[in-house]
Order: structure tokens, then sequence, then C-alpha cells
């Protein structure tokens, strides 16, 4: 028969639950000797519970007193629904208010109130107490819950306690199922065969024999030996089951109550969590960074909030705030929790878990909150969006977007794959690239180009590197290298080997009929081109301005010096190798005396254009001779 439902228990010490519960099953779930002793719950308890129409589930027994509060956050983490019990000789008292705001803040809908030891009081006592619970129960996740009297002594009102638990459970919302498996640790004890034994509520996802799971936060990599649900043997651990599961390779001494079992490379260990934060109307203010205690599943870890809205929060409002812990917690998006004071222990507020892994914020009034209200949202493609804007990077990998999300890396790609169709993203390699971002970017480059055009008309571009460098985002250079080649084709910006230039490349207007004429000179003289000075009196400009416009026209790739005073066009040296080519592949290797036959020129121009193609590793010099370089054979 399966268990998929979980009940807890709750209320004040010595208000019958655990009494309740052995009506209800048959098990005394004060299993240890000091409990026996005190009469009293000191730690948890479990039973199975079968219900009218053959619905069965687990039964979670909780200590009341207040020295025990955490171990009752232990047991009620992973709860469908609580009976939660009030004696009706006593009504409502200290540890009913903090368990019913545990309750609350857990967000725990579903449940029973019982007013137990109805046996000991009369009608009219009960129904003094009835009211006094109605209104205890007013503006509280319990709100309208129903409200019976019973008698674990008499059995009065126990069939009524399990008929109204069945459709309880029955209404109760089904549990999220993120598709991976959890389930937090709340008993290790060691087994005669099996080893190592662990015990909880599965949260999410299932687990069979022979799977492999991580104990969370050590990193612990374990295999299931054996799986039972209350005593018999199973195949597999779903959903709202209590599980004990036997593992390999693990020590009963490296397990401890508050780690947690889960899938693979899904979760990871926090000291810091992103959350909405509600605190009780009967709690104090707490000021910002005030220390605390950090309940969650079966942990408790010391910390501090941090208030993001604010510098005080006030007594029964809500803020967004960073939680920031002394020792590691494993959550996911979506988790509750819940927060005592640090000392004396005082349960003051809880909340919900909105980014498991943020980066540290400054504080009220310094940090952008955008993220927090898309999460609390529970708007998905928003989330992405927002992690790829506050990343700080160009690209994000895949496999961060996921653990941000807390889904599988599958999901987490169906839900970027639509992104891409609409347009609004990019994958690039392992990583994804948010297109607005890209739009950014080029912006950033071009504004860059601009500038420097205006403060120095003759400076032929940026290094690529130097723009890299002061862009507002990290970009990897495959990234810059992507977004040059969108930006040349679209005529925004020219690429002359390490340089950047604005738009098509063109000379700045003041300069651009000089460089004509520089350029109409040496094309006229081909192969054999003048000295500069020769080349400023032919244009009529001074030699300082046509060394300025030589230099920039060299920058910009249009002409090439080849030695001192020995310019060339581009177009010219382009044609020179295609001559020299066809030698060197019908040769193998050329002369001084090749040279000039072939192009023409005399040794003046030969020797410092075959002096230049070795610079170029184009040609190789062998004694007299040039055979094919090394960037001659990546023709």
């Amino acid at each position: 028969m399966r268990i998929s439902r979980v009940v807890g228990t709750a209320g004040h010490i010595d208000h019958g639950k655990t009494a309740l519960v052995k009506a209800l099953t048959g098990v005394d779930t004060d299993r240890l000797p000091e409990e026996k002793e005190r009469e009293i719950s000191i730690d948890l308890g479990f039973a199975p519970i079968d219900l009218p129409g053959g619905v069965r589930a687990a039964v979670v027994d909780v200590p009341g007193h207040e020295r025990f509060v955490k171990n009752m956050l232990a047991g009620v983490g992973g709860i469908d629904a609580v009976l939660f019990t009030i004696a009706a000789d006593e009504g409502v008292m200290p540890q009913t208010s903090e368990h019913l705001e545990i309750l609350h803040y857990l967000g725990v809908r579903a449940g029973v109130v019982i007013l137990t030891k109805s046996d000991l009081v009369d009608e009219e006592m009960i129904e003094l107490v009835r009211e006094e619970v109605e209104e205890t129960l007013r503006g509280t996740t319990l709100e309208g819950a129903p409200i019976l009297a019973a008698s674990a002594v008499t059995g009065e009102g126990l069939e009524e306690v399990a008929r109204t638990l069945v459709r309880v459970l029955e209404g109760a919302p089904a549990r999220p199922d993120p598709g991976f498996f959890r389930q937090p640790v709340d008993r290790v004890f060691s087994s005669r065969g099996f080893g190592t034994v662990v015990t909880g509520t599965v949260w999410s996802g299932s687990a069979c024999v022979g799977d492999r799971l991580e104990i969370l936060p050590r990193g612990t990599e374990v295999r299931i030996r054996k799986v039972e649900v209350f005593s018999e043997e199973v195949e597999e651990a779903r959903p709202g089951q209590r599980s004990a599961l036997a593992l390999h390779g693990v020590s009963r001494e490296e397990v401890v109550r508050g780690d947690v079992l889960v899938s693979p490379k899904v979760l990871l260990p926090t000291h810091m969590i992103d959350a909405r934060f509600s605190l009780a109307p009967s709690a104090k203010a707490i000021r910002n960074r005030q220390r605390i205690r950090f309940h969650h599943g079966a942990a408790e870890i010391l910390g501090r909030v941090v208030l993001l809205e604010s510098e005080t929060m006030a007594p029964g409002s809500e803020s967004f705030v960073q939680i920031r812990l002394e020792g590691p917690v494993v959550v996911a998006r979506g988790d509750r929790f819940i927060v005592r004071t640090y000392s004396p222990a005082r349960t003051i507020g809880g909340g919900t878990v909105l980014d498991a892994n943020p980066s540290k914020r400054k504080g009220a009034g310094r940090t952008d909150l955008g993220f927090l209200a898309v999460s609390e949202a529970g708007d998905r493609p928003e989330m992405i969006r927002s992690i790829l804007r506050s990343s700080g990077k160009g690209t994000v990998p895949v496999a961060e977007i996921a653990r941000r999300l807390q889904v599988l890396e599958g999901e987490a790609l169906d839900e970027l794959r639509a992104l891409e169709k609409a347009r609004e993203i990019r994958f690039l390699g392992a990583g994804v690239l948010l297109e607005e971002i890209a739009s950014s970017l080029k912006r950033e480059i071009e504004e860059r180009m601009e500038q420097v055009s205006a403060r120095d008309p003759l400076r032929a571009g940026i290094p690529r590197e130097e723009i890299r460098r002061t862009l507002s985002r990290e970009v990897d250079l495959s990234l810059f290298q992507v977004l040059l080649g969108e930006m040349a084709e679209a005529g925004r910006a020219t690429v002359r080997g390490e340089m950047v230039l604005a738009g098509g490349g063109a000379l700045p207007e003041k300069f651009r009929l000089l460089a004509e004429r520089v350029e109409g000179i040496l094309e006229t003289h081909r192969l054999a081109p003048p000295l500069p000075a020769q080349i400023a009196e032919e244009a009529r400009v001074e030699p300082k301005e046509l060394q300025a416009v030589l230099d920039l026209l060299a920058r910009l790739g249009r002409i090439v010096k080849v030695a001192p005073g020995l310019l060339y066009r581009t177009a010219e040296i382009d044609e020179i190798r295609s001559l020299l080519s066809g030698v060197l592949r019908e040769k193998g290797a050329l002369s001084v005396s090749d040279f000039k036959e072939k192009t023409g020129v005399s040794r003046k121009y030969a020797v410092p254009l075959l002096e230049y193609f070795d610079r170029e590793r184009w040609t190789r010099r062998e004694g007299d001779l040039r055979v094919p370089g090394p960037a001659f054979d990546k023709e």
C-alpha cells in the first residue's frame, strides 16, 4: 500500500500528541529511554497510520517542550498536513502559539485541530476552548481548519478525527516536483548487514536501489543498497514517503541530522540566500545584520539577516532580505524556512527562498532587487533574462543558469530554446548571450571608437585588447571577435589586424583628399615608388603633414612600409606576392636576379622587398636564395 502523505503533530507539551498518535496508529512513538522515564517527547517519533478508505500515511510526532523546538522543526519541514493538539482542560498555551507560528511560516494550510483530553471537561468548557482556538487561528494558514474534540483515553471522537484527516489530505495540494530527488536527513543509525541508514521525508523525485546520490553539504557520493518504508522493503522511495535508505560509501559518523540526500549535480551548498522574510507581529523589531538562528528542514545554522529594503524591520512587516550563514545549507528556490532569535531562542518569523546562490548584496537602497521580484513571481523566462543581465559577463554557461534556476539542465535548455526561437538569446559554445547585451556591447565599442576619433583624428583605431578591457562586462576573446565580425559586416567597424576602427575605416574628411593624392602618386610609380621627399613635392604638402598621413594610411593597412623611406600600396605588394608565388611553386626557390627579372625592378627595390617578405615569414633565406616560409605554406 503506497504511503504518499506525511502528517505531523504540533502543540504544547503534555497536550496529548503522542497519546493521540498511539490511539490512532497503535504505535508508541516515544522510543528513547529518557522519553519513557520523563514521560515527554524529546526527539522525533514515527508511525504509519491506516485511515478510512484504504488511505495510508506517515505520522511524524514532534516534541512540545520549548527546549526541543529545533527537534520539532526537524519534523514538520516536510509535512502535508498537521494534527494540532490543544488540551481541552488548558486551552492555548505558549508552545501552542509558537508551534502555530512555525506552521504558518512554513505554509502548512492543511490540518485538523484536536481538542484532546475532552474526557476531563464538560461540553461548556469544550465550547469555550473552541472559541479561543478559532480566535487564535485567525489570520494564520490554519484559519478555518476543522476543530474536533477527542480523547485518547476513551477513544471518543477518534473515528471522526480519522475521517476528517482523510478529507484534509485529499484537499492538500500536491507536492511540487522539480524532477530531482531530495530527502533531508532527520535520523541516522547503523544496521547490521546494511551499514549506514538514514531516514527522512522524501521532498521530491524518486530514488531506487542502486541509484547514486550526493550527501550535502559534505558532497559525499553514495549508492542506495536498500529502501524501506516503515519496515517494508520496497524498490523505490517516492515523494511524500517516510523512507529509510541504507547507503554504501559513507560511515555512520559522516552523516548528521540536517544533511540532505539529493540527485547529483543539481543543488549546491550555500552560505547565503536571498529571501522574502516575514516578521511575526508578536516579535520585536529587528535591525540590519542582526544575528539569528536559521532553520530549514532538519538543519539549524547561525547567521545574520541583511535587510535589503530598510535599516530596521517592524513587527508584522515583510521584506526582501539576504541571510548570511555561518555554515553551509542546502536549499532550493521556493523552500520555506523559520527564523528564531539567537538568544534566548524564540521563533520570530519565517520566509521563502528566492535565490539559493546569490552574490553578496550591499544592503538597503544599494542593491538591485529585480531578480528577487521575478523569482517571487515565478516568471522563469524573466528569471533567465535577469540572470544574464546581472552576471557581469557576456555569456553565462547553461549549467550555471540551470543551477541558478535549480532545475535539471535539460529543463533549463527547454526554456532557453524558447527564448532563442523568440530571438532574445543566442548560444555561443557552452554559454548563452542575451541579445540586448550583445547590442549594448556593440554600442559601447562604437562609442569608444567615436571618442578616439574625436580626440585624435589621425589615430587609426584602437588595439582590440584595449577596447575589450574597457567594456562594462567581462567578455572573452571568442565573443569579442564574434561581435566585431557582426559590426564589420554591418559596416559599423573595420578590423585591420589588431586595430579596430569605427565604421568602414574611412579617413577623417580633412585628410581624405590628401591621402587620395598620395595614393595616386604611389599608384603612378607602381613598383618603383619615390622617396617621401619627392611624394611631398608632387603632392604639394609639408613633410610633417605628409608623414602624419602616411602613418595613418599604414595603420589602416592601405600602404606598407617596406623599409625606411620605401612605401608601397597594398595593391602593389599583393601583385608582387602573386608574381613571386608562381616562381616559388614552379622552382621551389628564387634569387635576387629571378626577382628582378620577374618584377622588372632594380636591385635598389628588390633587396628591401625580399627582406620584407622574409620578415613576414612568407619567404625564408637560404644562402643567396629565397624558399617558401611558414606563411607561404598556409596559403
